[in-house]
Order: C-alpha cells, then sequence, then structure tokens
C-alpha cells in the first residue's frame, strides 16, 4: 500500500482515539494530537518510520491557522497595535534570545550556536497559545491582545532568523525559500520582493472582493472553498519564491480579505481544513520527539525545560510589569508565552543542515519545545484559576454561592450599565457576568452581584443557575461573542427569553437568524434622540417631531427585514438602500404636507 496512504490511515486513526480521551481528561486537543504521535512514533510502538510526506502536508495546517489570524485582524486595528508590538514583542524576542543565549554559551562556548539557540528558544508557540486563550474566553482582553502581538512579531522573525542561520554556517546553506532570487544581488531582491508584495496586496486588495462576488454567484460551496485554498496557497508559493515565509504570505491575505463582505463565510468554511491539518502537525511533531534520547538524559532535558520556562517567565512578568497589563493577569501572560513553539522544530531543523547545532543538540532542543508545549494548556489553566481567586472568583464557582434572579446581564460596560442601572432602579435583582478582571472588582466594590466568566461557558451557566432565570441581556461588545452565547442559550435554556445588543447591521441579521425575543441597535436610539434635539431647536412641533420618528423607525425595521438577503450582495444592496433611502424621504415629505394642511384648515377662518 502506498506509504502516504497508509501513514495517513495511522494518523488519523490515532488522532481519533487519543484525542477525544485527552479532551475528556481536559489535557486539550493539541496535547492529545502531540500524545498520539509519540505513542505511534518510531520510539514507542514504531508504526511511523518515513513521515516526511505527512510532515510536508501537515505544515498546511499552521499555514491555514496563520491565514485565519489574520481574517481577524483588519489593518486599522494592526495599526493600533502597533504599541503593543514594540512595548512587548521586540522587548520579549531582544531580552529572551540575550539571556538563552548567555546561558546556552556558559555551557557550550560556542557562539553562534548560542545566537541561534536564544533566538529559536525565544519564539512561543501560536498554534498552542490562540487556540488555548479562545478555549479559555481570553483571546479578546488585553491579555489576548497583547499575547497575540507578540506571537505576531515573532512570526515575522522566522525570516531574518532564517537568513542569520544560513549567514551563521559555516559551511553554507542552501534552502528552498528564495530560490527565484538567490541569483540577485541585495539591492535588487529588495526590489523584487517589495514590488511582488506590493502587487499580492493591491490583486487581494482590489481584485479579490469582485473575485469572490463573482464566485458566490455560482452558488456552489465546494468551489467557493477551492477558491479560498487557490489564494492562500498561490500567495504563500510567492512568498515563499521570494525568501519569505509561506506563512506570512497566508497571515497577509487574511489580513486584506478581513474588511471583505465574505469574511465569515471564509472563516467558517476554512476553519476545519485548519483544525485538521493543524492536528496533522501536531502528531508530526509527536512522531519526530526522540523518546530514547529523552529518557536517557532525563535529567538535562528536565533542567533545560525548567529553565527555559523559569527565564521566559520572568522575562515576560516584566514586560507585562512595564506594560498595560493588569496586575492579576501578568503572571497568566507569563505563563501563556513561556514555552518554545512550533517554529523551534523548522528553524531546529535548518540549524542542524546548517551544522550549526549536532543531532544531540538539536534533539535536546525538540525535547525542550515539546515538553514546554504540552505544558502550556495546564499552566495557563493553572494561573487563570488563580487570576479568579485574586478576584474571590474562581473559574468554576460553588454552585451554591451564586444567588438566583430573574435577569441576567453578559457584559456590563457602557452598554450593559446603562440596563443594569434602569432595572436596578426599579427594584429588579440583577446576576452579571462580566470578562473584565477590573471591572468585576470595581463593580463588586459597588455592591453588584458580579461574577467573572464567559457566558459562552457552559459551567459558568450552570453555575449562575441560568436554568432558573426569565430573560437573559446579551450586551457584549463582540460580534462573534454574542452570537456564541445566543446559540448556547438557545441550545441549553430554549424557555428563556433572550434580549441582545446588536452593534452593527450585519450583526442586526444574525440575530434575526436566532430566536432572540428583542433586538436593540446600540446607537440607534440615541441618534434618534439627537435628531430629536435639532429638531426641536429648529422650531418643529413635538406632535410633528413624534410622528416624524415614528415613521422613519418603522420604515428602518421594514427596510432591515427588506434588505436581509441582499446584504451579501454588495451591488443589489447598494441599489435597494438607494432607493429606500427615497422612499423614506417621500414619505416624509408626504407626512410634512398632510400636517400643512391640517394646519392651513385650522387656521382659515369659518363661513358666517
Amino acid at each position: 500500500m502506498n506509504s502516504l496512504i497508509l501513514n495517513s490511515i495511522i494518523y488519523l486513526l490515532a488522532a481519533v482515539i487519543v484525542v477525544p480521551i485527552a479532551k475528556q481528561f481536559k489535557l486539550g486537543s493539541i496535547v492529545g494530537y502531540i500524545f498520539s504521535g509519540i505513542l505511534i512514533g518510531p520510539f514507542v510502538l514504531g508504526f511511523i518510520s518515513d513521515q516526511k510526506e505527512v510532515h510536508t502536508f501537515a505544515e498546511f495546517g499552521i499555514i491555514m491557522m496563520l491565514f485565519l489570524i489574520g481574517l481577524e485582524i483588519r489593518p486599522a486595528e494592526l495599526w493600533l497595535m502597533r504599541k503593543k508590538f514594540i512595548r512587548y514583542g521586540v522587548l520579549q524576542i531582544l531580552l529572551t534570545a540575550l539571556a538563552i543565549g548567555l546561558a546556552v554559551f556558559y555551557f557550550t562556548e560556542q557562539l553562534n550556536l548560542s545566537i541561534i539557540a536564544g533566538l529559536v528558544l525565544a519564539l512561543s508557540s501560536t498554534a498552542i497559545v490562540m487556540p488555548t486563550l479562545s478555549e479559555m474566553g481570553q483571546d479578546q482582553n488585553n491579555t489576548g491582545r497583547s499575547a497575540l502581538s507578540v506571537l505576531l512579531l515573532q512570526d515575522v522573525m522566522v525570516i531574518p532568523i532564517i537568513a542569520l542561520i544560513a549567514l551563521l554556517s559555516p559551511s553554507g546553506m542552501e534552502y528552498q525559500n528564495g530560490e527565484l532570487i538567490q541569483q540577485f544581488n541585495n539591492i535588487e531582491r529588495f526590489i523584487i520582493i517589495t514590488a511582488t508584495v506590493g502587487l499580492i496586496i493591491f490583486v487581494v486588495r482590489i481584485v479579490g472582493f469582485r473575485f469572490f462576488h463573482y464566485i458566490a454567484k455560482t452558488n456552489q460551496r465546494e468551489i467557493f472553498i477551492a477558491s479560498i485554498l487557490l489564494i492562500v496557497i498561490a500567495v504563500s508559493y510567492i512568498m515563499q519564491l521570494i525568501g519569505l515565509s509561506p506563512a506570512l504570505g497566508a497571515f497577509l491575505v487574511g489580513m486584506l480579505l478581513s474588511d471583505n463582505e465574505y469574511r465569515h463565510s471564509i472563516e467558517v468554511d476554512i476553519a476545519p481544513f485548519k483544525d485538521i491539518l493543524l492536528g496533522l502537525f501536531f502528531i508530526t511533531v509527536g512522531t519526530s520527539l526522540n523518546v530514547t534520547y529523552a529518557i536517557d538524559n532525563y535529567t538535562l532535558a528536565l533542567t533545560a525545560f525548567v529553565a527555559l520556562l523559569i527565564i521566559k517567565g520572568i522575562i515576560l512578568w516584566a514586560i507585562a510589569y512595564q506594560g498595560d497589563i493588569e496586575p492579576q493577569q501578568r503572571l497568566f501572560f507569563a505563563a501563556s508565552l513561556c514555552q518554545a513553539g512550533e517554529f523551534a522544530f523548522v528553524l531546529g531543523g535548518f540549524a542542524f543542515q546548517a551544522q550549526l547545532f549536532d543531532y544531540n543538540f538539536y534533539t535536546l532542543i525538540n525535547v525542550i519545545a515539546t515538553l514546554s508545549m504540552i505544558s502550556t494548556p495546564f499552566l495557563m489553566r493553572a494561573f487563570l484559576q488563580r487570576q479568579g481567586k485574586i478576584l474571590n472568583e474562581a473559574e468554576e464557582l460553588d454552585p451554591g454561592a451564586a444567588e438566583e434572579s430573574q435577569i441576567i446581564i453578559a457584559g456590563f460596560g457602557r452598554f450593559g450599565q446603562i440596563v443594569g442601572r434602569f432595572l436596578l432602579s426599579q427594584g429588579y435583582k440583577l446576576t452579571i457576568l462580566e470578562e473584565d478582571p477590573d471591572q468585576v472588582r470595581l463593580l463588586r466594590d459597588f455592591g453588584y452581584q458580579v461574577y467573572y466568566g464567559r457566558a459562552s461557558d457552559e459551567r459558568i451557566l450552570e453555575t449562575i443557575k441560568a436554568h432558573k432565570a426569565k430573560y437573559f441581556i446579551v450586551a457584549v461588545d463582540d460580534h462573534q461573542a454574542s452570537l456564541k452565547i445566543i446559540d448556547l442559550l438557545n441550545q441549553k435554556y430554549p424557555r428563556l427569553k433572550v434580549l441582545a445588543r446588536a452593534i452593527d447591521r450585519r450583526h442586526v441579521y444574525d440575530l434575526m437568524d436566532r430566536k432572540v425575543h428583542s433586538i436593540q441597535r446600540e446607537t440607534f436610539l440615541s441618534s434618534l434622540a439627537i435628531g430629536e434635539d435639532i429638531l426641536t431647536h429648529m422650531g418643529v412641533t413635538k406632535n410633528s417631531i413624534k410622528k416624524k420618528i415614528k415613521l422613519f423607525s418603522d420604515h428602518d425595521f421594514s427596510t432591515i427585514k427588506m434588505m436581509k438577503r441582499q446584504f451579501d450582495n454588495n451591488e443589489n444592496y447598494s441599489l435597494t438602500f438607494k432607493q429606500r433611502q427615497e422612499d423614506l424621504k417621500n414619505l416624509l415629505t408626504k407626512e410634512e404636507n398632510q400636517m400643512k394642511k391640517k394646519k392651513k384648515t385650522k387656521t382659515q377662518p369659518s363661513k358666517v
């Protein structure tokens, strides 16, 4: 039987058996993939001996993961994160590489090896950290965004590290990246790289919108998925040809498509491919681990593993201390990023080929990286629970500790606070869920019954006795998070009446597809109030204003219902919107004329 097919069967069978067991023990799916790889690898059961073919295929998992990360980050948001890149990312890489490099040099007295080892181990695991943060509900807060800024900068640093490995190699190094431009000098390479990246940005950004519109009109989902894969893989390959990271190319494509109206469809369609390929990648990580070496040198391996966590942990805590991360989340931030990452295997392999690492040191790097990646979910969970205790609220609360109430509010920011204060003033008892630790502490000081946790977590909902509530107000300020909460509530508590805050029109349409008792756009009523003030100052009567607002509100609601199906069709949506605006103008003009006629009739003198 073909070795690729047989290896794929073994990989998938191991994943199907081991990963559910790991999830059952709350170890996380990624740890399960690594353990299944160790189990079937050449050093345990020996089912897999040649993994090169599957490993090459599995590397697409990293590419698709970075594509989806890019899809979540709009260019404007990336610009807003520039201070975090410098404050967290640059400091972390420089200080960690220096500290680890000095430690390695103390024992080996090899300068080039120490420099590369410091840089390789300074990089953390995007593939471990981001999914784990998401599972724990920490990916959208300040700590999660700060961690993301560090990870993104680390991903970018892979390219210069590869170049540095080639530069420091005693015998030179040939690698695939940049094969198209190796014949040019540095200035010519820079021009080619800049022009190519600029062309990619233009094509994806400008042409991409029309391309997806054309593909979507075919109503063939498989063609839509194929077109996404085509763009991501093609750009990744082009980036590799000009000497840049394929993963960086995938991230760039994702970021360029983040404002695309098809963004959510792209994300939903690609996620299963990413998860499967990423799982294969981590199985290959497990199969490549030399268990025999780890057992024979367990003292060295464990010492180096613990030293890595301590060195990176201290540096990360110090960076968080001087930054804007909340005091109770600094240790969690450090625990999230103190591991070595998946690029340790890739860059370590390059360094081994370049004769900078001997086999034993290369194997030690792999063992350290594997152990630290396996330990990360445990460390993150432990420090997150400790963070909960600082707030006097552990992640898994005592069910008897939460008092039941008829109304629950998820999210107590600027929107939720107004709703909550109004209801409290009417004598109603509230239970509040909030993800911001500082906000939880502040609200408790003011006497609110508030709990730290994510409303999309079933355990939290059980703890606050959601099954005994009558109303659940979803006031969180994140589009996808609110949909996830509502889907869970509709599934687990179908009798619960859900009232939701809508952030924008896209959000309204998504809420209309769900069982929601009431939908309120966060800026709609306040915007009408401003309009009412303007008309009052312009001398319009209160009765006329009241009728105009009623007409406008009814027309706007009917417009939303009418245009829902056309939202993803930019051209038709735009035409319909313009027509509805003209209809509204005519409707208000007609009402104005009728008001004038009535006023004129009343003021005319009666005939004698």
